[in-house]
């Protein structure tokens, strides 16, 4: 009797109370509005589009601003050869606008350009195969879950009956029309099945702590799953899946944008071999004041302006091989 208490007691723990209901969609959402990597590969996304400007390739030119004061007190008094006697006061403000341009860098900055739209689609990619993977992994969570739910039940079932056909042939034996060793067979049947009731309920609440872990939710918590196995497969033809496997798998999207990258790669490393132009330009004006102080001291104000323009062109000439060997690295990597 006893054990017929424990036993109950078990399939009493095991009815689930009111719970939250749960269908694969909304697990699926829940995963993907809080999934960490999902986040991750998102702000990836984030930081590939605020490269892939022409700012960054090296196209738009660049400005400065120096600003700069200088003052001096110059005591010439014991200098015979100065033309300016006596103790010289110079106040100096000077002001530098400089504008330098990369003109041309061997085709450098159109690869460049390239190579980040290229990466903004990779990441962009990653972001689909983490969602793709999320999206899988949660379907399989939910269905296992569902799986073992159903086995629960089945073993749930098969326990209730155990427990009846013990108490219908304890009370045979109580009535003499009953042998103890079947008795004691039927106790058998009824331990057994309450062990792997008892196991198959850890299987049930690990595979929703796993469903839990991929919605990032506490991992705790208990759904009624509400979804079931029954779905209609659609048939299609083995030439039409691959079609659209080849069309929309983003593995094989990233796989050949590796292997475009690889190859803007090899450009780059050729871009060596052309001359860099620069074009320089400037303009600085600068105010000042000056005062000598003495019997024929006197001061003044002071002005100028003064604008520059280089053109630099710069061509290595030889660099030890280092160009040749880059470009057969980056040829072996592709």
């Amino acid at each position: 009797m006893r054990k017929l208490v424990v036993i109950f007691s078990l399939l009493a723990s095991s009815v689930s109370f009111t719970q939250e209901e749960l269908t694969v969609f909304a697990a699926i959402q829940r995963a993907l509005e809080n999934n960490f990597q999902i986040k991750l590969v998102h702000s990836n996304h984030e930081v590939s589009q605020k490269q892939n400007t022409w700012g960054q390739a090296g196209l738009i030119p660049t400005f400065s601003l120096n600003i700069g004061n200088n003052t001096s007190l110059q005591d010439n008094t014991n200098n015979p050869a100065t033309f300016f006697p006596g103790v010289l006061f110079n106040d100096n403000l000077q002001a530098s606008l400089n504008m330098s341009w990369t003109v041309f860098s061997g085709f450098g900055i159109k690869i460049n350009k390239e190579r980040f739209e290229k990466l903004e689609e990779q990441t962009a990619g990653n972001a689909i195969v983490v969602i793709e993977t999320t999206i899988y992994e949660v379907i399989l969570a939910y269905y296992t879950a569902v799986v073992q739910h159903r086995k629960l039940d089945l073993l749930k079932a098969m326990l209730m009956y155990s427990s009846e056909k013990l108490a219908y042939h304890r009370m045979k034996s109580e009535m003499g029309l009953s042998t103890s060793l079947d008795l004691l067979e039927f106790e058998n049947h009824l331990l057994t099945d309450s062990t792997n009731f008892i196991l198959q309920d850890y299987s049930y609440r690990n595979s929703l702590r796993n469903l839990n872990l991929l919605m990032a939710d506490d991992v705790e918590l208990s759904y009624d799953l509400v979804d079931s196995l029954e779905f209609e497969t659609p048939a299609a033809p083995y030439e039409e899946l691959k079609k659209e496997m080849l069309a929309t798998n983003q593995n094989l999207k990233n796989q050949f944008l590796n292997q475009e990258l690889k190859e803007l790669d090899i450009e780059s490393r050729r871009s060596a071999y052309y001359p860099i132009i620069t074009l320089n330009l400037g303009t600085t004006p600068s105010v000042g004041y000056f005062e000598i102080f003495g019997t024929n001291g006197f001061s003044s104000n002071t002005s100028a302006l003064a604008h520059t323009a280089t053109i630099n062109i710069k061509y290595d000439i030889f660099q030890g091989m280092n160009r040749k060997r880059n470009v057969e690295i980056s040829r072996i990597q592709h």
